[in-house]
């Protein structure tokens, strides 16, 4: 038995069923005691939990955000680096994990308001540029090491340090100005 009661949302009087069923047939959800709609989809092993107004568009559109895999929130959503376009946060290296993070930046801090995508658009080419200068230096780099190795291995052919083979010692070696070894001579040590 459904009950029908009438309620005021941002100034508006909506009716909706407390006790009844979803407004979206089959939709994988219940309808809590305040008549709110909540969601029971399973995300990451638990339930959703989202609460909502029972009301077509709000479930339909829940849905459609959060939990198709292409949904436009979705793709924005996911992991990436967005760097804020605002000269001051590009001097300091400002970046951000995903788009929606970049939007609330840009309308908290830099007072943004109205749609996002020349601010997207702009993201993605400072992006671009931002990797091709990484690319730029990595391979800058890898010349320089490969360069660096280079000039080592001429070095490692040349020896620093040349070793003397052994000699016997006396004048059978043909070094008959080298000492005999010892402390200095031919005197034994006295021990006393």
């Amino acid at each position: 038995m459904a009950i029908n009661k009438k309620t005021k949302v941002a100034g508006k009087k909506l009716t909706h069923n407390r006790l009844a069923d979803p407004a979206v047939p089959n939709a994988f959800g219940r309808i809590l005691q305040n008549g709110l709609y909540e969601c029971r989809v399973p995300v990451g092993g638990r339930r959703c939990g989202a609460q909502m107004l029972n009301a077509k568009h709000n479930i339909r559109s829940h849905i459609s955000k959060k939990h198709r895999d292409d949904s436009a929130y979705k793709k924005n959503q996911r992991a990436g680096i967005w760097p804020c376009v605002n000269e001051d946060c590009v001097n300091e290296g400002r970046i951000y994990p995903n788009f929606h993070s970049l939007v609330g930046h840009a309308r908290s801090v830099h007072g943004m308001k109205g749609d996002s995508k020349p601010l997207k658009q702009r993201a993605t080419n400072l992006r671009r540029k931002m990797a091709e200068k990484e690319r730029r230096e990595m391979r800058d780099a890898e010349r320089e090491a490969q360069e660096n190795a280079s000039d080592d291995a001429e070095y490692e052919e040349e020896s620093l340090f040349v070793e003397q083979p052994d000699e016997p010692d006396g004048p059978s070696g043909g070094n008959f100005d080298r000492d005999p070894p010892g402390t200095g001579g031919s005197q034994p040590i006295p021990v006393a």
